[in-house]
């Protein structure tokens, strides 16, 4: 299920390292308006800070209808050179 979540920041994963370093997520939240529960999601890891890319309010994430642990937070609004 598609779904727009409000836009958090961006946040240095220091739990992860690989060759170039910590990665970046871009991280957002929402309130399911069944249950009233507040989820909270992170992108995939990106290799360069992409704070200066992100010009909105809420981004697009999929979730799991069942899980909504099981998530992809789209980072397609990001040019390629910000993510790495």
């Amino acid at each position: 299920v598609r779904i727009q979540a409000k836009y958090s920041g961006v946040v240095l994963d220091t739990s992860m390292r690989g060759n170039r370093g910590h990665p970046w997520r871009v991280t957002a939240q929402w309130q399911d308006p069944a249950t009233g529960i507040v989820h909270s999601f992170a992108s995939d890891m990106l290799f360069r800070d992409p704070t200066d890319f992100v010009q909105r309010d809420t981004v697009e994430v999929w979730i799991d209808a069942n899980d909504p642990r099981r998530h992809y937070l789209d980072t397609g609004f990001l040019p390629t050179h910000a993510g790495g």
